[in-house]
C-alpha cells in the first residue's frame, strides 16, 4: 500500500491535491481537501516556513523527472525527491497535530481556570456557613426580634457611632463627652439585659463559638459600669485622686477599644454575598471612585479643613468593600485565578490609605481613651512618627490608580485598557532600539559638535557645549529633538554639515524608529483588544449557557416524579406535549415537537422490546444535546457520532446474532423432529 501511495505521489506535482485513490484507505494521516493541498509547510499567513516556493519545487521536479535511469528504475534525484515529498507531508501532519495540541492546551487551561474559580466559590460558600456558628440559635418568643437582621444592623450602627465619637473625643467638651459615654453605656446594658431575658442561661452557656461573643459583651458592659459609674461614686469627681489611688483600674479602658470587636462579630456572621453579587453595588462603587477622583482635584485647589473628614468617609467605604471581598474569598483573595493582580492593587491602595489617615489618629485615641494621657505636647517619639508618616503620605499618589476600577466597570474602556497594557509589553524591544539609536547618535554628535570637529578652528561655542558637550547631554538633547524640540540644533544650524546631521538623525529617529514604534503599538493593541473582546464574549456566552443549563435541569427535576436523574420515554412525551414546557425546551435550539422526540430517540441506548420502546436518558445528556444542537459541528462532534454509530452497530450485531441463534435453534429442532418422524416410519 505504501508503494502505491508513493507511486501516486510521484505522479502529481507539488501543490496538487491527492486523488481519491490515495486519499482513502482509512489513512487518517493522509492530507486531503483544500486545507492542506500543498507539500509546503506554511504559517498562519500562508507563507512558506522555510522560504521555498511552489515554483522552485516545480522547477526542481521537472529537472529531476527528465533524468531516466538506464536500467529503467528510479534515478537518484527521483528517489531523493520522493523522500523529500514524504518528509514534507509528514512535517505538515506534525504541524497540524501541534496546532491541535496548542488549541487543546489553551482550552484545557481555560477549563482549569474555571474549575479553580468554581472551587474557590464553593469554599467561600462553605466558609460562610461556618461563620453561622458564631450566631445564637433562633429561639421563638416575645423577644425573638432580638435575633432579627434589622436589630443586629441597629446594634452595629450604634457601635459605629460610638467609635466615631471616640475618634472625635478631643473636639467635644468634657460634659458632652461624658453624656455621650453614658448614653452608649445605657444602650449596651439594655441590649445585654434584653438578650439575657430572651435566651436565659443559653446566652453564656452553650456553643463556644457563639457564647464567647456574649462574654465579650458582658466584659465591655461591666468595665464601662465600673469605670463610668462606680469609680466616680467611690472616688468623687477629682480625677487626680482616681489616678493616684486606682491607676490599675485604668486598664478597664482597654474594653472601650474592644467594642470594635462587636462590629467585627456582626460583620462576620452577616450574609454579605448578595452585596457583592449585586449589580447596583458595582455601580455604587464606580460612582464613589468617580466622585473621589473629582474630590482629589478639588482638594488641591480649594483650602478647607473638612477635607480630612471627606477622605475618611471615602476610605471607610473602600475598607468595607475590601473586607467584603476578603470575607468571601479568604486567602484565595491574594491568589485568585483571574483577579489576583487587581486584588493586590486594591489591597495596596487601601492599606496605604489606612496608614496615612488612621495610624497617627489611632495612636492618639489609644493614648487618650485607654492610657488617659494628655497629648497636648508631643515628644521626640511623635515627631519621629510624623516624619515617617510624611513619607507614607507620598503613597497618596496611588489613589489615582483607583480610576482603573472605573475603567473595569465600563467594558469598552476596559478592553482598550487591556490593549494598551499588552502594547506596552510589546514596546520593550522598540525601546531598546531607541536607546541604541540615541546612544549611537550621541557618540556622533559629541565627537563632531562637542569636540569641535565641524568647526574650522576646532573650538565649539559655549551654546554648542551646553547641548552636545557630553554623552549624557547629547543623549537628552537628541531625545528632545526626536520628540519635536528643534531648538537644540540652533548652535549647528548655520553650518552645512550641521544641517546634514540634523536631517540624517530626523530620518532615522522620526521616520524609522517612531514609525516602527507606532506600528508595533497599534498592531499589538488592536490584536490584544480583539482577543480580549472575544474572550469576554465567550465568557458571556458561557455564562448564558450555564444559566440555561441550570434552568433546564430545574425543569427536568420538576417533571421527574422519581427524582432519579433519568427521563423515560413516557415522561419525555408528557413534557413535549405540554405547550409551556415544550417552549422552554425549544428556547435557543429552534427545535419543534417532532425534533425533540427525534432527539430523545437518538439519545436512547435501549432498543425495542416486544414492540414497545422503553428507553431512558439522563438529564445532563439531554441538556448537553439541546445546547449543542445550535453549535457548529467540530472534530469532537464527528468523534461522538462515530462512537454512537459503533455502539449502534454493536447493538444491531448483538440482536442479529441473537436472531441467528434463534433461527439456528429452530432449524435444528425442525431437523431433529423430522429425523424422529422418519425413524418412526
Amino acid at each position: 500500500m505504501l508503494a502505491d501511495k508513493n507511486a501516486a505521489f510521484m505522479k502529481r506535482r507539488p501543490g496538487e491535491a491527492p486523488d481519491a485513490a490515495t486519499a482513502g484507505d482509512g489513512d487518517t494521516n493522509t492530507l486531503a481537501g483544500t486545507e492542506h493541498t500543498s507539500l509546503i509547510s506554511r504559517d498562519d499567513q500562508g507563507n512558506a516556513v522555510d522560504g521555498v516556493s511552489d515554483l522552485d519545487l516545480n522547477e526542481e521536479f521537472e529537472e529531476s523527472s527528465n533524468d531516466v535511469d538506464i536500467d529503467g528504475g528510479k534515478t537518484e534525484p527521483q528517489r531523493l525527491w520522493e523522500k523529500f515529498g514524504l518528509a514534507r507531508e509528514h512535517e505538515t501532519h506534525v504541524m497540524d497535530r501541534l496546532a491541535s495540541i496548542k488549541e487543546l492546551r489553551s482550552r484545557t487551561r481555560a477549563e482549569l481556570s474555571e474549575a479553580r474559580v468554581a472551587r474557590h466559590e464553593a469554599h467561600a460558600r462553605f466558609r460562610a456557613l461556618q461563620h453561622k456558628r458564631h450566631m445564637m440559635p433562633h429561639k421563638p418568643g416575645a423577644l425573638e426580634w432580638l435575633d432579627s437582621f434589622w436589630f443586629s444592623g441597629l446594634c452595629s450602627a450604634v457601635v459605629t457611632l460610638n467609635l466615631a465619637f471616640m475618634a472625635g473625643h478631643g473636639m467635644l467638651s468634657k460634659h458632652d463627652a461624658k453624656m455621650l459615654d453614658t448614653c452608649f453605656l445605657c444602650w449596651y446594658v439594655c441590649e445585654l439585659s434584653l438578650k439575657y431575658a430572651h435566651h436565659r442561661k443559653a446566652l453564656f452557656i452553650g456553643n463556644a463559638a457563639a457564647v464567647r461573643w456574649n462574654w465579650l459583651d458582658l466584659g465591655i458592659v461591666l468595665s464601662g459600669i465600673v469605670e463610668q459609674w462606680i469609680l466616680p461614686l467611690l472616688m468623687g469627681s477629682d480625677e487626680n485622686d482616681q489616678t493616684d489611688s486606682l491607676a490599675a483600674l485604668r486598664l478597664l479602658r482597654v474594653f472601650r477599644i474592644l467594642r470594635i470587636l462587636k462590629l467585627a462579630k456582626s460583620f462576620l456572621v452577616s450574609d454579605t454575598d448578595w452585596i457583592q453579587k449585586s449589580v447596583w453595588f458595582e455601580v455604587f462603587m464606580a460612582s464613589v471612585i468617580t466622585v473621589n477622583a473629582v474630590v482629589m482635584s478639588c482638594e488641591l485647589d480649594i483650602q478647607w479643613a473638612g477635607w480630612i473628614w471627606v477622605d475618611n468617609i471615602f476610605l471607610t467605604v473602600y475598607v468595607f468593600e475590601l473586607l467584603l471581598r476578603l470575607k468571601r474569598w479568604g486567602r484565595h483573595f491574594f491568589t485568585h485565578e483571574r483577579d489576583w493582580k487587581w486584588n493586590w492593587l486594591d489591597f495596596s491602595i487601601v492599606t496605604t490609605g489606612v496608614l496615612d489617615l488612621w495610624l497617627v489618629p489611632g495612636i492618639t485615641i489609644f493614648k487618650q481613651q485607654v492610657l488617659a494621657m494628655k497629648t497636648g505636647g508631643e515628644g521626640d517619639e511623635m515627631e519621629q512618627l510624623h516624619s515617617v508618616m510624611s513619607l507614607v503620605r507620598l503613597t497618596r499618589l496611588m489613589r489615582v490608580l483607583r480610576l482603573i476600577r472605573v475603567l473595569r466597570s465600563v467594558p469598552p474602556l476596559y478592553t482598550l485598557l487591556m490593549g494598551v497594557i499588552d502594547a506596552f509589553g510589546a514596546m520593550k524591544w522598540v525601546v531598546v532600539l531607541t536607546i541604541f539609536t540615541l546612544y549611537g547618535g550621541a557618540i556622533v554628535f559629541t565627537n563632531l559638535v562637542g569636540k569641535g570637529m565641524i568647526y574650522p578652528d576646532h573650538d565649539p561655542p559655549p551654546e554648542a557645549l551646553t547641548v552636545f558637550g557630553t554623552m549624557t547631554r547629547s543623549m537628552f538633547s537628541l531625545f528632545e529633538l526626536m520628540n519635536g524640540d528643534t531648538s537644540v540644533i540652533d548652535p549647528i544650524k548655520p553650518l552645512m554639515i550641521g544641517k546634514f546631521l540634523f536631517a540624517g538623525f530626523m530620518v532615522i529617529s522620526n521616520w524609522a524608529v517612531l514609525a516602527i514604534l507606532t506600528a508595533v503599538v497599534s498592531e499589538n493593541m488592536i490584536a490584544s483588544s480583539n482577543r480580549f473582546a472575544a474572550e469576554e464574549r465567550q465568557k458571556q456566552e458561557d455564562t448564558e449557557v450555564n444559566m440555561s443549563k441550570a434552568k433546564l435541569l430545574q425543569l427536568f427535576e420538576s417533571n421527574d416524579p422519581n427524582k432519579n436523574g433519568i427521563i423515560t420515554r413516557e415522561e419525555w412525551s408528557e413534557m413535549v406535549n405540554d405547550a409551556e414546557t415544550c417552549e422552554q425546551l425549544s428556547e435557543g435550539t429552534h427545535l419543534n415537537k417532532e425534533d425533540l422526540l427525534d432527539l430523545f430517540d437518538c439519545l436512547t441506548v435501549d432498543g425495542f422490546d416486544s414492540g414497545s420502546f422503553k428507553g431512558s436518558v439522563e438529564y445532563k445528556e439531554i441538556v448537553h444535546s439541546l445546547k449543542a444542537n445550535s453549535t457548529v459541528a467540530d472534530k469532537r462532534s464527528v468523534l461522538h457520532v462515530m462512537i454512537r454509530m459503533r455502539a449502534m452497530q454493536d447493538q444491531v450485531q448483538k440482536k442479529m446474532d441473537a436472531k441467528f441463534r434463534e433461527m439456528a435453534d429452530a432449524i435444528h429442532r425442525v431437523e431433529t423432529h423430522a429425523r424422529g418422524e422418519g425413524a418412526s416410519l
